[in-house]
């Protein structure tokens, strides 16, 4: 027999403008542990050619973790404008060793001018990390390149922003 789960939304869903959108679908473990299954409106400032964290998996031996997340991201330099939307999938498994994978599946662009590249990975560590890269060939205005996603956790284990 598997565990009682209840779903609940928490939050108002507010205003985002503080970093995350606080309105989220949670679950409530059979054990009482809550976990948050989807996170909307998540953002980050992704400096130009720079590492950015999108999301910390938790994974512990002999378990596995894993999820994806839809994304936009845009760029603006006070003229032209870049954006891309897709989707990402995430596998984090830990028997013997820790395995991970990452694997982008949809990817859509549009650029006024110059390219726009995005580049995610995992580590395969624990807690494991998503992360992506994202190099324009325009100089930013302030405040971009810059990321919203939703996080969607398809596992029985924790993700933080």
């Amino acid at each position: 027999m598997s565990p009682a789960i209840t779903l609940c939304l928490v939050g108002d869903g507010g205003d985002c403008d503080g970093g995350y959108c606080p309105l989220m679908v949670m679950s409530l473990e059979a054990s009482g542990m809550p976990i948050i299954r989807v996170l909307p409106e998540a953002f980050a400032y992704t400096p130009n050619n720079t590492l950015t964290t999108v999301v910390t998996v938790a994974i512990v031996a002999t378990s596995s973790n894993g999820g994806f997340l839809d994304y936009l991201i845009e760029m603006m330099d006070g003229t032209e404008s870049q954006i891309e939307t897709g989707q990402v999938f995430f596998i984090v498994n830990w028997n013997a060793v820790i395995q991970a994978h990452i694997s982008r599946l949809v990817r859509q662009q549009l650029t006024s001018a110059g390219t726009l590249e995005s580049t995610w990975s995992i580590t395969p560590a624990s807690p494991s990390v998503v992360s992506v890269t994202v190099s324009t060939s325009l100089t930013p205005s302030a405040g971009f390149p810059r990321i919203t996603y939703n996080i969607h956790n398809l596992s029985r284990q924790e993700m933080t922003v």
